[in-house]
Parts: structure tokens; C-alpha cells; sequence
């Protein structure tokens, strides 16, 4: 029958004549059969039991303060104690610790020895004085004869074994001075007093001192030379198990290596026999299959690991049996799943390999597994991702173009409204028309989302305007009661105005299909401080917590955590990205958002938004300008054109960044500069916005530069300081945005 390593290993311990645990988290981790013979407990009760409960109540502190000195690395020589049983007898024990790592985690291993048994008495001497030396001589035993504590006789091998040369250097010493302590010294005294009341032969294990001063490990055996005179005349034998001592330590540190390798490797690992059966089982494979190692040893393979076809659902060819029959490494097929224990499928990769003796006898299986399920659903995001990123490349061009377009609407409509009379009865259209543009401005902001870009564009924003008019807009022609509970004096937030109202309107779209035969929405905005820790994932600050409650069909509790993952939907339309994409937004504005809902009765979405402290802002109103203007769309350029002239200011417009350089030097060294540069972004085939601010400022540090670009979502949008500019103007805009943009350039 076949054992792996650990078996083997377990098995020296299991016969050890030396109690041997582990202790981890002050709990027995690891006993074997001699320390249940030694203390009278079964290893179940050891396993369950503070060690220290077993330590005799006066030698307590001395066992912490040795463990904690090991702890902290310090060296630590075997010591004693006195050891209560279960039956309450008192057992002196000579104790040595070490530390070791368990599970990536601090543990003490140690050996557990009764000093107080002994053991049954050597047969009398039978020999002759003469023949009795003879042998002695010859022995590779070392054996000495002490009485009153002082070495009377000694052999060949003893006095070899402490370094001396001759026997005459060695009689006559203390036999004190043998021992590597007086701790050692005392507890073979002690052992041999106990012996002796028993008339037993003591045995333990001592660590000796050398006449050079180095120490070795013996078994050393004591009993009475003289029965008439048991405590005076002291016979004791030696034998040199230092190597015995490091092999075994050795051996079991293989093992607990082993086993401890086992246990973290990340893959799944199941041994078994030539049988089928299994003989080991990794905890990693213990969580895959969902089988206890209790439970799946002895049990046939094709039992604990049942693997069938992803698609077919049919039953997979046993690997431990292809081994067998091969005698080859096997990779599990393509589109494996296990079927685990309580029902769930996982998609596994790897292979079995045969397990050989020295002779190259197969003697076993090893089968080595991991789940790719994760790996599995990754590749096909990833499908999915390189789908929408061209889908993105297409968007993004197609918002800078088409915002562009309503660029030209917008300030066109601007224009015609300033020398319009409000009281004419066109003008009501032209308001009408100028708000059908602005949302079409929404629309280009969400074909955004679905190219690359950088982060939101925020400004100071009133979110009371906002969320009503979006709120309005997507709740138009529907029977859902509408409340808004936001004060007047709201603090504005520091956002992106378009993506907002994108995170606003993809809520109340839900809402609104969550409430088919109608409800009620009540929408709350607040001011709130969140302090330290109180949303771990939100800064601490000041924010604009708003909260979207509706009365519709609610949420099963089991889609909660879910609600937000991509592509997840509950609907029988729908891509399932827009909560996706308003988690993203809020995440990108460093909020924070919630959902809580009640199957039947409810949904409420809490969002937490960075607001802007208020502050008396102080304006300059500049007066008339002399601006410079590039774009390359001809009807951008007049539109803006014409706006800053009705506005009161001077302007030049160009194309590129090539003439916006040649007109800038040519106005600064006829002594008429340009106060103001309004440059586009991104000019096909030209010099765009960026890259001529570089070139400007090599001929005016000072220059003062707008940047404005259809991609709004550009990291220069975003981040516009950063790269020189002191304002930024997302298109399309109209008259409104372009006066406070200059505004801005102006503020003191």
C-alpha cells in the first residue's frame, strides 16, 4: 500500500519515544501518541487544551518567559518543569523549543520528555572482575563508575568521549564537571534519586560538556553499583546521540516543510494509490472540491474529484486511471469542470503524473489542479472590452464632431436670442430650441463614456438645477409623483456637470421602469461631514450626500452586490452598464455610493459628492479684450467669434496653431498684444491647443490661455492647470460659459 512523504514522516512521529507538539495561537496544533502516554490525555483532548493548563502552577512563568525568549530569537537551552497528568500525578519534564513558521504564521515546535520515568534494572554483572574490564574496554559505550559524586573507574570510549587522552586525566574529576549547566547536572541528580527510590534504571537524554568546552548530546543511563549503598557508589553509560538528535530534527522539519508546502501551495494536489484511492489531499484541493481530508481519504478519486465536459455536461475520463494505463503525465482536457461537493461547477486546468519508487515502479498518482473560472470569465471581458473600445474610437469621434456641430448651434442661438425682444413671440422657440441643444450636449457627454479618456471636467456646480431639470426631463409624460427635498442655500459640488446629470438620469430611468403602474420619488440633497473611517473608502471631508428613493419592484437581496458589476441586468433589454457607468463617474468624482432596497416596497441610492466650501469669491469683470482665437472649424470659429464681440472685445481667429503663433509674436512686438488665447484642443493635421501654449510661452511666459475642445474627457479638460491653461470651456458653450471662463482668467 502505498504512503506519500508525509505519511512516512507522520509515522516516525506516531512511534517516537519522545513527545513531540506543536503549539500555535497558545493551542496545540500538532501532538503525537507519546505525549498522550506521557500526560495521560488523548491527543483530541491535547489538541482542545491552553499547554499551559498541564504546566504545574509554580513553573508557569518560567515556560512563558523560555518561549518568549525564543520567540524573540533568543537562544534557549532544554529546561524543566513539573508537568501535571490527567489523573493529577506530578511528571518532571525536560522541555527544548524552537521556532518554526505554520501557515506563514509564528509556532513553536518542541520535544516533551519524562525525566521521571525509569527504566527496568541491568541484568546483574555476571562477569569476573578480569573479563568484565575486558569488555569494558572494548565497549563503544561509554560507562563510569562514580561514588560520592566523584569518577572512580572509567572505560576507554567514556574517557575518549569527553576528551581526555587518558584514563588517569579523567579519574578523580567531579562528575559535575561532565555536564553542559547545573540545570543538566541537577536533573540527571534528580532522575537518579527517583530511580533509586524505585530501584529503577534511569535513563534521559543530557547535553554534556567536552574538556574543550564543547557540548554533544548523550543518552545517558544511571543505576545503583552497590544495592547495600544505592545513593553513594553510581554506575552511568553514555552513548554520543548528537547525529541521532539532528537526524531526526532534520526529518521532521522535511516533513513539516513538506506539509507546509503542501498546505500553501496555491494549486489543488491529490495523491493516491495504484488503486485509485486517495492518500493525500492539500487544503487548496480540500476548498476546490469541497471535501474534508477527514472525509476524502480512502475514498476512490473518481468520487471526490468528479469532472465532466463544460458544455456536454458528460462524465471526463478519469485521469488517475489514464496514468495507470500510460504511465505518462495526462493534461486535463479542454473545457474541464469539477463538480464540487455541494453542486458548484469550476473550470480546472493541469495535469496527473504517475508517483515512482527508486526502482521506477509506479506506486501512485499525484493529480495537480487549479481553477481558471476567474481566468475563464477575464478572457471573455476581455473579448467584450476590445469590442467597446472600438466602439469607443467611433463615439469619440463622433461627439468631437458633433459637438462641434452644436457648437455653431448653440452660440448661433445665443446670438439670435440677444437681439431678440423677450417679449417676441419667437423667442419662446429659440429658448425651446436652445434647451433641445443643451441635451443633445447630455448625449454626446454619454458617447463619451464609451471612448478612453481622463477624468470629469469639474467646476462648482448647483446641484438643485440640475437634478430638477434632469429629473423633469426623463419623468416627462409619466404618472410618478415627484418630490424634491434641497435647500436654497446648497453648497455646490465639485463636479462634472454632464456627467452628473448622466449619473442622475440613468437613476430615475431605473426608477421609472421600476414603477410601470406608477409611485413616488422623493429626491433629498444634504450637506454632511464624513470623519475619519466612518466610509472607509471616502475621505474625510465635507460632501453633498444626495439620496434617490422610489416606491417600484425593489431588488432580491442576492442581486444587491451584484448591482453594479458590468453587464449584469435583471431586465429583459437593457446592456447592463448604466449602473456600471454611474459607479464609475461617482468613483471618478472621489464619492462614494450605496443601494438598499426592499423586494416590493422600495430602492434607495445614496450618493456622496465633494462640495465646494462657500467662499466670497472675488471677480474681475474685465473690461474690453484684445483675444485671440483658434479653431479649425470655420463655423466654430465665427460663432465665438461673433460672441466675444457682442460681449465688447477685440478678436482675431485663426486655424492652427501655426498662424495663432505668428499672430501672437507679430501683436506683441508691434506693442498690441493679446490679452486672452481661446485655443482648440485638437486641430486634424495641425498644431492643436497643447502643443501651441508650449510654443506661446516661449515668447510670453505670462500668456494667459482657455482651452476648449469637443473631447471633454480629455485629461487637459480635466486637468487643464496642470499643462498651463487658466480655464477651460468643454463645447459646445454658449455666451454664459465663455463670460465666466474669462471671468476665471481674471479672478484676483
Amino acid at each position: 500500500m502505498f504512503k506519500p512523504e508525509e505519511e512516512i514522516l507522520r509515522f516516525v512521529l506516531d512511534v517516537s519515544q519522545i513527545g513531540i507538539y506543536v503549539i500555535q495561537d497558545k493551542r496545540f496544533r500538532l501532538v503525537n501518541p507519546e505525549m498522550s502516554r506521557i500526560t495521560g490525555y488523548s491527543q483530541k483532548e491535547l489538541l482542545k487544551m491552553d499547554p499551559m493548563e498541564m504546566v504545574h502552577p509554580e513553573d508557569r512563568a518560567m515556560v512563558e518567559e523560555n518561549t518568549m525568549k525564543m520567540l524573540k530569537g533568543e537562544r534557549t537551552t532544554p529546561y524543566k518543569f513539573r508537568s501535571i497528568t490527567k489523573d493529577g500525578k506530578i511528571k518532571w519534564i525536560m522541555q527544548k523549543v524552537a521556532p518554526i513558521e505554520l501557515s506563514r504564521k509564528k509556532a513553536v515546535i518542541g520535544n516533551f520528555m519524562d525525566i521521571t520515568r525509569g527504566k527496568e534494572a541491568e541484568q546483574q554483572l555476571k562477569e569476573t572482575k578480569e573479563t568484565l574490564q575486558k569488555i569494558l574496554d572494548a565497549s563503544p559505550i561509554g560507562i563510569v563508575l562514580a561514588e560520592d559524586r566523584i569518577i572512580k573507574w572509567a572505560n576507554k570510549e567514556m574517557v575518549k568521549l569527553f576528551g581526555y587522552e587518558r584514563v588517569e586525566d579523567f579519574v578523580n574529576l567531579p562528575a559535575k564537571i561532565c555536564y553542559a549547566s547545573e540545570e543538566e547536572y541537577k536533573k540527571a541528580g534528580n532522575l537518579l534519586y527517583e530511580a533509586l527510590k524505585k530501584k529503577e534504571i534511569a535513563e534521559t537524554e543530557v547535553l554534556f560538556k567536552r574538556k574543550d568546552g564543547s557540548h554533544f548530546w548523550g543518552l545517558l543511563r544511571l543505576a545503583a553499583f552497590d544495592p547495600n549503598h544505592p545513593e553513594k557508589r553510581i554506575i552511568a553509560i553514555v552513548v554520543d546521540i548528537t547525529e541521532k538528535k539532528r537526524l531526526i530534527e532534520e526529518l521532521f522539519h522535511e516533513k513539516e516543510l513538506l506539509r507546509i508546502s503542501l498546505m500553501s501551495i496555491g494549486d489543488g494536489v491529490i495523491c493516491t494509490d495504484t488503486e485509485g484511492r486517495i492518500t493525500l489531499i492539500n487544503k487548496t484541493a480540500e476548498e476546490l472540491t469541497g471535501w474534508k481530508r477527514e472525509e476524502a481519504i480512502g475514498k476512490p478519486i473518481s468520487e471526490v474529484f468528479y469532472i465532466v465536459n463544460e458544455f456536454t455536461k458528460q462524465r471526463c475520463e478519469d485521469p488517475v486511471k489514464k496514468v495507470l494505463e500510460t504511465g505518462r503525465v495526462v493534461g486535463l482536457a479542454n473545457h474541464t469542470v469539477l463538480i464540487t461537493k455541494d453542486g458548484k461547477e469550476r473550470v480546472l486546468a493541469d495535469s496527473g503524473a504517475p508517483i515512482k519508487d527508486k526502482k521506477g515502479n509506479i506506486i501512485g498518482v499525484v493529480l495537480v489542479f487549479r481553477d481558471i473560472t476567474e481566468q475563464r470569465f477575464l478572457e471573455k471581458e476581455m473579448q467584450r472590452l476590445e469590442r467597446l473600445e472600438a466602439v469607443g474610437v467611433l463615439a469619440g469621434g463622433i461627439a468631437h464632431d458633433f459637438n462641434n456641430l452644436l457648437m455653431g448651434m448653440l452660440g448661433n442661438i445665443n446670438l439670435i436670442k440677444i437681439q431678440l425682444d423677450p417679449e417676441n413671440g419667437v423667442y419662446k422657440y429659440i429658448e425651446e430650441l436652445e434647451r433641445v441643444v443643451i441635451q443633445a450636449k447630455s448625449l454626446t457627454q454619454q458617447l463619451l463614456t464609451f471612448s478612453k479618456g481622463g477624468s470629469p471636467v469639474k467646476k462648482p456646480t448647483n446641484l438643485k438645477d440640475l437634478i430638477q431639470k434632469t429629473t423633469c426631463f426623463v419623468l416627462s409624460g409619466s404618472n410618478i409623483e415627484t418630490k424634491f427635498d434641497i435647500p436654497d442655500e446648497l453648497s455646490p459640488a465639485n463636479v462634472d456637470e454632464a456627467q452628473i446629470g448622466q449619473v442622475i438620469s440613468n437613476i430615475v430611468i431605473n426608477a421609472r421602469q421600476a414603477m410601470p403602474a406608477g409611485g413616488r420619488l422623493v429626491i433629498k440633497a444634504e450637506e454632511v461631514n464624513v470623519s475619519d473611517q466612518q466610509i472607509p473608502s471616502l475621505k474625510p471631508g465635507h460632501y453633498i450626500k444626495l439620496t434617490i428613493r422610489d416606491t417600484g419592484i425593489g431588488i432580491p437581496k442576492e442581486y444587491i452586490s451584484r448591482i453594479f458589476d458590468p453587464y449584469f441586468t435583471t431586465k429583459q433589454k437593457g446592456s447592463g452598464l448604466g449602473l456600471t457607468v454611474v459607479y464609475s463617474i461617482i468613483k471618478n468624482h472621489d464619492g462614494y455610493i450605496t443601494v438598499d432596497s426592499e423586494l416590493g416596497k422600495r430602492t434607495t441610492f445614496e450618493i456622496y459628492l465633494p462640495s465646494v466650501p462657500k467662499k466670497e469669491k472675488k471677480t474681475l469683470e474685465p473690461g474690453k479684450l484684445k483675444i485671440l482665437v483658434m479653431d479649425d472649424e470655420e463655423i466654430v470659429l465665427e460663432v465665438i467669434q461673433e460672441m466675444l464681440k457682442i460681449l465688447g472685445h477685440e478678436v482675431v481667429g485663426v486655424k492652427d496653431g501655426k498662424e495663432a503663433i505668428e499672430a501672437y509674436k507679430e501683436a506683441k512686438q508691434k506693442a498690441n498684444p493679446f490679452d486672452v488665447v481661446i485655443l482648440d484642443l485638437t486641430v486634424p493635421g495641425g498644431m492643436g491647443g497643447n502643443e501651441t501654449l508650449k510654443e506661446l510661452k516661449k515668447i510670453d511666459p505670462d500668456v494667459k490661455a482657455i482651452v476648449s475642445s469637443g473631447y471633454s474627457n480629455d485629461p487637459i479638460m480635466s486637468e487643464y492647470e496642470k499643462y498651463g491653461f487658466k480655464a477651460v470651456v468643454p463645447k459646445p458653450y454658449g455666451m454664459d460659459e465663455l463670460k465666466e471662463a474669462l471671468r476665471k482668467v481674471f479672478s484676483s
